[in-house]
């Protein structure tokens, strides 16, 4: 105590600290005058074993700046002390320079940096945050899965320590500068970064400033589970095992069920459900080791018993004994195999690497059973376990007695476990009696066979402590080494703040002037004792104005004086520098407090580095605004000796006849006579009690994203665009899984994986890619596809429909399948479900010649945007079509071995012609000649109704054309060097090919690249007289146009004659889309003729004549067509007859060649498909697509040939009124040639 008494004699009555407002208006700040202030600061020069703190190295280039001390929660840039070897590391990265498979060789190297940075004097609670630059790349105060995944992912490369008395010498340091060299830096709070890539910061120290968020004063807690979905990834099975190699790589746990393999994000989102190549369930398949051997637990004795195997041999076996037994294993996330062995129910660790070598072993009390009554700590089992990435954390699973639970060891480096957590809540889930588990970066997947997904984390909930301004007056005060607690009294200083930061060199003064500006306080001896007194504080005694002033022999002096300063010397604004806390601790500036009524010009700026918000800035401000000048006037008094007990910072009250005085003693003298001599400044409680608010600015705290893998898809598609798709290459796409992905880049080996060629670059947010959850089957590829819905999950990125017309020019496209079988759709709605899938409608299907694999999907399906601003088109040489190269995406800011490759030849899909269409063919009768044609299609596409000519899309048109017999598998004949869309098949040819003239032929047409070969192929079977509308129509009527109107034409320009009141009509019409009129007979006179022609002579040919009927009355024959005279001994009819029934009646020099009736009835007033076919002279009715008919004579003669028009609605024109068609006709078609159909069919819904 005595060296706190001589500090107070010392001070001889004086405050010790004051504010001073001088000409400028600056504040001094508080003073710990004299001897205490002496005594107070912490001595200079050295103060530990090199190198000390104040000896090292900060981040630029300037050497020996100290390190910081604080309290609260504050932000801080470092200084570097320690960088291995003393440089930065310079990998060689051989790789081929340039885009598209250049093949010029050159060296690139990267720049690594492995440092210590130091921040803080002093233990420390947690790091929160550390910036690299403005880039935040550690965040343990999130709470999102992605951030901590993305911190511990950092974490793999920053050994965080916190400055405690125990904390050991870092093992880099230590492998660098010697195990003898290389203290501890207990009390240091610092970081070793490991193997940083330094390109982001221009391969220098001294560009990459590093920043921390230190919490000195807080407490950490442990997060409980974090994701639950307690069913639905697939369905509950009471069957072991369950769910078996686990394993998570990127954010995404693995795990195969029976044959499917499924892949989970963090977000308990099912990415992909896919078949497997086996069902490695039974036995227990725990993993795969780096090097490719397979690990599996054979249950091959009982319910527990078996061996643990290692590609296939014995490794461990589970006797069920005391002796040695094996009671689990588990494949690391660091790749090696952790093995959990008992002798005598004490069991033990084993942790081995891929050439199983015995690495370590230890003991364990994680599973020691060794009953083979009950199954081993495996996946798939009750008891299952994983470890970590790191090799640092292990997990453990457990159902036992109906309890389930988890427990989390911490890995030392020696191999011990220690038991940091346990949560026995519920997260198995029904049938969550069998399970499997993985964990990477701080995060733990747990999967149960009830379908069921719990997602576990171990990060700490970080919560920052107010600090008592108090302890931090004292502790300051404590750093001088002179005073022990009980020499400080802050017990009436009740303030707290957020955050200090405090620079190591400066002076204990220097410490608390901050706090003084902000919270204005004196420090007074008090006793033996130095004591902090806030300003502010209440009048402690009330003295009348009489006893002022009093002097021997009852005398008085003057009573009161005052002074005061200048207006014009006080300031007219205070403004305060402080560390925003809402703005990651940035400098910031309050909004200041200003004075208007006064003359005054001066502006006082407070700096402090305290940490605060915006409203407690404001509230500081107007504090020492109306402090300063309240605080202006200086009031002199004498008080007589029976005030003795007051000393200075006591707030009196002086009672005058007229006025009062509030007055805060600064200083007391003792004169000779006893009398005090008093100094004092006016005092006003409420002044201390700010009211200013401040706008609270947005936030610009960065968030930690996990970043996650790259997905990628190779798309070896049709050219769905000529400017950039006509020439070798293929489109890729490349995007993220999360949203926090940062872009990515793609490269390409050209040789097996020995060096990689970087060909494209992928901004984010990337390309849009997902998975479909069903399957859509096939449809016209003509129209839009109204019926089919198709429901995706997308990895990232979002849709939007648009209109028709601008999905007709291109939008919305997408590649749907997998290679060797992308379809290209379009879709016009996307709509986005409460489970965040989307449902495409409205498709066109089978787009740029894709419709081939329309009818080949199925679920978990690729599905691609063929968006132009994200999908990109990569060039190859011509010369590697069909030969494999590898791929690999990877992601901004990784290493290109982080990222996992796809082998894929590029086919040159987007290079073959597209397979013909409208096949056609026609063999002459007279000699068996038969000519095929066909009508090719472009690769290139052009704008839809544009009325541009179709390119050939190749330098030359060539096609070859393949003669097959009728199984599809014997070429009999290939004719190639084709100039144009037709092949000629001579009789003589088919003789030589078959032995016979062919009825039916098997073509396959290809149209050639003079660049990538034989395009897509149509192979389609013609017959004789094949249906192709074009060619063989003869005749055909709409009977299109307004209500009543009488100009009715035939399609090929025949002239069309109307008699009585046939008209057109709207009433009624096929069901046809787009039709809305038809012909309207009322069966009184009405009737339409066209002239005769050769075209209707169909001699023993086949032929058809096909129309939609709808009678509106019947109860005696009617004609609807004929070619008759009357008394011509050669005719035919088409009658609706008495009974309803469709007759053909044809009689060939008076003799009936045929005459057939069908067996079913037209329906009045209801519309109904005929159609009539002569096919091998035959003659066949069908209604409604149905054939069947009643068949009387029907002879394979010629076909009569009359002179007669063409009548349609009555036979001929002598016959009597009755025999009129009474009703509507449409769509009426002529065929000669072939038959149309020979089965039953589906009436058309289209007009021909």
């Amino acid at each position: 105590m005595s060296t706190a008494g001589q500090a107070v004699g010392g001070l001889v009555g004086g405050i010790a600290g004051f504010f001073i407002g001088g000409p400028t208006g600056a504040v001094y700040g508080a003073q710990i005058g004299i001897m205490a202030g002496g005594y107070l600061d912490p001595p200079k020069g050295q103060r530990g074993t090199p190198p000390s703190a104040d000896q090292l190295a900060v981040q630029t280039s300037t050497y020996g700046a100290s390190l910081k001390r604080g309290y609260g929660t504050y932000a801080t840039h470092g200084n570097v002390f320690w960088v291995k070897g003393n440089k930065l590391d310079a990998v060689e990265k051989k790789q081929k320079s340039g885009k598209g498979g250049s093949k010029q060789t050159a060296s690139a190297w990267e720049i690594f940096g492995t440092f210590a940075v130091g921040f803080h004097l002093g233990e420390i609670t947690a790091y929160k945050r550390i910036w690299f630059g403005s880039k935040l790349v550690y965040d343990a105060g999130s709470s999102d899965l992605g951030a901590i995944m993305a911190t511990n992912e950092a974490g793999g490369s920053i050994t965080l320590y916190t400055g405690t008395t125990t904390q050991l010498p870092d093992p880099l340091i230590q492998a660098d500068m010697g195990v003898g060299s290389t203290p501890g830096y207990r009390g240091l709070a610092y970081i070793v970064v490991n193997n940083w890539p330094m390109a982001e910061w221009g391969n220098s120290l001294a560009g990459l400033q590093i920043k921390a968020e230190l919490v000195v004063d807080g407490t950490i807690s442990q997060y409980d589970r974090r994701v639950y979905v307690p069913s639905g990834l697939f369905s509950p099975y009471a069957l072991q095992p369950g769910p078996y190699n686990p394993r998570v790589a990127d954010g995404m746990v693995k795990f195969n069920k029976g044959t499917t393999e499924y892949t989970v994000d963090y977000e308990g989102d099912v990415v992909s459900a896919i078949g497997a190549a086996a069902d490695f369930g039974a036995p227990y398949y725990i993993g795969q080791m780096p090097n490719g051997s397979g690990v599996l637990f054979d249950q091959n004795v009982s319910i527990g018993g078996g061996d643990l195997l290692v590609d296939g041999e014995v490794f461990k076996s589970r006797t069920g004994s005391t002796t040695d037994a094996f009671c689990g294993a588990c494949v690391g996330g660091d790749g090696l195999l952790y093995v959990l062995m008992s002798t005598a129910s004490v069991g033990r660790i084993e942790v081995y690497d891929e050439e199983l070598t015995l690495l370590s072993t230890n003991s364990q009390t994680i599973y020691a059973g060794t009953d083979t009554g009950s199954l081993p700590l495996v996946p798939g089992s009750v008891y299952t376990f994983c470890v970590e990435n790191s090799g640092k954390y292990l997990w453990k699973s457990y159902v036992s007695g109906g309890e389930n639970g988890l427990h989390l060891y911490e890995i030392s480096s020696a191999g011990a476990l220690t038991l940091l957590w346990t949560y026995a809540g519920a997260f198995h889930g029904t049938y969550g009696d069998r399970a499997c588990m993985a964990a990477a970066d701080g995060v733990c997947f747990h999967v149960s066979n009830g379908g069921s997904l719990a997602i576990f984390d171990r990060a700490r909930i970080i919560t920052s402590s107010i600090v008592p301004l108090a302890d931090v007056l004292r502790a300051e005060c404590l750093q001088s080494g002179l005073l022990v607690t009980g020499d400080i009294d802050t017990s009436e200083i009740t303030q707290n703040l957020r955050g200090y930061e405090i620079a190591q060199t400066a002076s204990i003064r220097a410490a608390l002037e901050p706090l003084q500006a902000a919270w204005p306080f004196d420090v007074i001896p008090h006793g033996y004792q130095i004591k902090f007194v806030p300003r502010g504080k209440s009048s402690i005694a009330t003295i009348d104005i009489s006893e002022i002033g009093a002097v021997a022999g009852n005398g008085r002096a003057v009573q009161i004086t005052t002074s005061r300063e200048m207006d014009s010397q006080l300031p007219r604004r205070v403004s305060v520098k402080y560390r925003n806390a809402n703005r990651e601790y940035d400098p910031d500036v309050g909004p200041g407090a200003e004075r208007l009524n006064t003359d005054a010009i001066n502006v006082v700026d407070v700096d402090l580095s305290l940490v605060m918000t915006e409203a407690e800035a404001a509230g500081i401000e107007q504090v020492l605004l109306y402090m300063y000048w309240l605080e202006r006037h200086d009031v002199s008094f004498t008080l007589p000796p029976t005030y003795r007990r007051l000393e200075p910072t006591d707030v009196v009250t002086i009672n005058g006849d007229s006025v009062t005085y509030v007055l805060r003693l600064k200083e007391i003298t003792d004169l000779p006579d006893g009398r005090m001599e008093c100094t004092a400044k006016y005092n006003a409680i409420s002044l201390y009690t700010p009211n200013a608010v401040a706008q609270t600015t947005a936030n610009p705290a960065k968030t930690l994203a996990f970043a996650g893998p790259s997905s990628l898809q190779l798309l070896d598609i049709p050219c769905v665009d000529s400017t950039a798709m006509n020439k070798p290459g293929l489109l890729t796409a490349v995007g993220g899984y999360y949203a926090g992905w940062p872009g990515g880049l793609l490269f390409r080996s050209d040789d097996a994986g020995q060096t990689w060629n970087d060909v494209q670059g992928f901004p984010a947010p990337g390309c849009v890619i997902g998975r479909a959850t069903n399957s859509i089957g096939a449809a016209s590829p003509y129209t839009v596809d109204t019926s089919s819905r198709l429901n995706i999950r997308l990895y990232s990125g979002a849709l939007e429909s648009v209109s028709e017309d601008v999905m007709f020019n291109g939008a919305n496209h997408f590649a749907y399948g997998a290679h060797g079988r992308w379809e290209i759709i379009a879709a016009q709605t996307c709509t986005q479900k409460a489970d965040a899938t989307w449902t495409l409608t409205r498709l066109m299907r089978g787009r740029f010649g894709s419709e081939r694999y329309m009818s080949e999907h199925a679920a978990d399906d690729i599905v691609v945007l063929l968006d132009a601003d994200h999908v990109r088109f990569v060039g190859m040489d011509i010369a590697t079509m069909n030969v494999e190269r590898l791929w690999r995406p990877v992601t901004s800011g990784r290493l290109i071995d982080t990222a996992s490759e796809t082998a894929l030849a590029y086919t040159g899909v987007n290079l073959r012609p597209l397979s013909p269409v409208d096949l056609r063919g026609h063999r002459q009768a007279d000699n068996g000649d038969w000519t095929v044609a066909w009508s090719p299609r472009t690769r290139t596409p052009v704008a839809l109704l544009s009325g541009a000519a179709v390119p050939i899309g190749e330098t030359s048109e060539s096609y070859t054309v393949d003669f097959f017999d009728a199984t599809w598998t014997d070429i009999k004949r290939t004719v190639s060097g084709l100039t144009s869309p037709s092949c000629p098949y001579t009789a003589t040819q088919q003789i030589a090919d078959f032995g016979v003239i062919q009825t039916t032929l098997y073509p396959r047409i290809r149209q050639i690249s003079q660049t990538a070969g034989a395009g897509y192929d149509l192979a389609q079977s013609l017959w004789v007289n094949s249906p192709v509308y074009s060619d063989f129509r003869v005749a055909g009527f709409h009977f299109d146009g307004s209500n009543g109107s009488t100009a009715i034409t035939e399609q090929s320009g025949r002239p069309v004659s109307v008699f009585g009141n046939a008209q057109i009509s709207t009433a009624q019409y096929a069901p046809l889309t787009g039709n809305t009129s038809s012909l309207l007979l009322d069966g009184t006179g009405d009737y339409l003729t066209v002239p005769d022609s050769a075209d209707f002579s169909f001699g023993a040919g086949n032929f058809t004549i096909r129309f939609w009927c709808r009678p509106t009355s019947s109860g005696s024959d009617r004609e609807i067509l004929a070619q008759r005279i009357n008394g011509a001994t050669s005719f035919f009819y088409i009658r609706h007859t008495t009974a309803g029934n469709i007759r053909v009646v044809a009689v060939n020099g008076g003799t009936t060649i045929t005459d057939v009736i069908s067996m079913t009835t037209l329906t009045n007033n209801v519309w109904t498909f005929v159609e009539i076919v002569r096919t091998g002279g035959s003659v066949k009715i069908s209604l409604g697509g149905t054939f069947g008919t009643t068949v009387t004579t029907d002879a394979a003669t010629a076909w009569p040939d009359s002179a007669s028009v063409l009548y349609i609605g009555i036979g001929n024109d002598l016959l009597g009124a009755t025999n009129f068609f009474a009703g509507y006709l449409d769509d009426l078609e002529i065929y000669k040639g072939y038959a149309m159909h020979t089965a039953n069919f589906t009436p058309p819904t289209a007009p021909f």
